[in-house]
């Protein structure tokens, strides 16, 4: 593992990476909650409970996933598995030895 930092863009510093990793709205999930809380308000009423479960955990619809991540089963094809693959939060972890993690 090398230690030295390419650029100065994120820290290598886990409890740093937290503020510095975030989604398109410069928000993490807590943040987009009360921004858009009325919003979800909104949808509660409008969705049955699993769509309003998936809406709530991530409102900005911007969280990373890997491809391989262990999330997916083995018959989870290439569209699910590619589905959050661009998006920007929670791309850029602190390297912990498994490069396939997104926890």
């Amino acid at each position: 593992m090398n230690p030295i930092q390419v650029t100065n863009a994120f820290s290598n510093d886990a409890a740093d990476r937290v503020f510095q990793d975030l989604g398109f709205d410069g928000n993490n999930n807590d943040s987009e909650r009360v921004k858009r809380a009325a919003y979800l308000t909104q949808l509660q009423g409008a969705v049955n409970a699993g769509a309003y479960q998936l809406a709530s955990q991530d409102p900005s619809s911007d969280d990373y996933l890997n491809y391989r991540d262990a999330a997916f089963t083995p018959t989870d094809g290439i569209l699910k598995r590619y589905k959050n693959f661009n998006n920007p939060e929670g791309n850029s972890k602190v390297n912990d030895g498994s490069i396939f993690s997104s926890a």
